[in-house]
């Protein structure tokens, strides 16, 4: 079971995109999630520590039960045996900056939860751990952040660029919007977004292409739709950013739009 919404406090609502809960039975499954270009404070509920891997299947990052992941520009694999009961944050474009001071620290890293919040992290489980209604687990998980990071606001200038980047404009027209210097914009996202305005520009077209895929039909006129040059274009960033084809991933039906089974782990 799969329980994802927006955070239901308002003082979350600029930080956080969704607080989400995952709770399944054990399974031999490996899973590839694509990247979101977010940080996410991630929780293993069963106390176990959390790991993952590449595509090839080379060990990445291994930490304790409460953790944080960077922002993601690149795809990642989980052994889903070891990942029956979860439950994360997923924040915005620097929306974690109390937490994590310089996201690009942590660009496509998973490091322990300790190493940012220093004190409370042994009662933020146990007030998860034993919570079996997974609306009442979100209400407190929000509770703890808000605690943590109220009336916290973000860089107003980042802001606005990051919804000018989401919403299809140039990097270059954004640089002008902001009076900005290509330099001075690329150190406010690697600042901010623990990546390069382009790449983060990318992974947000990406994303809209992952969005459409299931109900479009014209690989050409996704690729248009989406701003791609052409199809072979749409079919190149695809695989860069997922490792597979736009018509595999819809042929192995996701479990949800940045989740999908590839096979068995043993």
């Amino acid at each position: 079971m799969h329980l994802s919404r927006p955070p239901r406090l308002p003082v979350l609502s600029p930080l956080v995109e969704t607080v989400w809960v995952y709770r399944a039975a054990p399974n031999d499954s490996l899973e590839l999630v694509l990247p979101s270009g977010r940080m996410q404070l991630l929780i293993n509920l069963r106390g176990d520590g959390l790991a993952d891997f590449d595509v090839d299947g080379r060990p990445l990052d291994q930490t304790g039960a409460l953790a944080v992941q960077g922002p993601t520009t690149r795809p990642r694999l989980l052994d889903m045996g070891q990942h029956t009961a979860l439950c994360g944050v997923a924040f915005r474009p620097g929306g974690a900056r109390l937490l994590v001071s310089l996201a690009s620290e942590i660009t496509d890293r998973v490091v322990d939860l300790d190493h940012f919040w220093r004190d409370g992290t042994d009662r933020l489980f146990d007030s998860l751990a034993g919570e079996t209604d997974m609306g009442r687990l979100l209400d407190r998980l929000e509770g703890a952040l808000a605690r943590r990071l109220g009336g916290v606001t973000l860089d107003s200038g980042f802001s606005h660029a990051v919804k000018m980047l989401e919403q299809g404009h140039a990097v270059g027209r954004v640089e002008r919007e902001l009076d900005l210097s290509a330099h001075g914009l690329r150190r406010l996202f690697r600042d901010h977004a623990g990546m390069m305005p382009k790449t983060f520009a990318r992974l947000e077209r990406f994303r809209t292409t992952v969005r459409e895929l299931p109900r479009r039909t014209s690989w050409v006129q996704l690729a248009l739709d989406c701003g791609y040059v052409d199809q072979s274009h749409l079919i190149r960033e695809f695989k860069a950013f997922s490792g597979t084809t736009p018509a595999r991933f819809r042929a192995m039906g996701p479990r949800k739009p940045t989740h999908y089974r590839i096979g068995d782990a043993r």
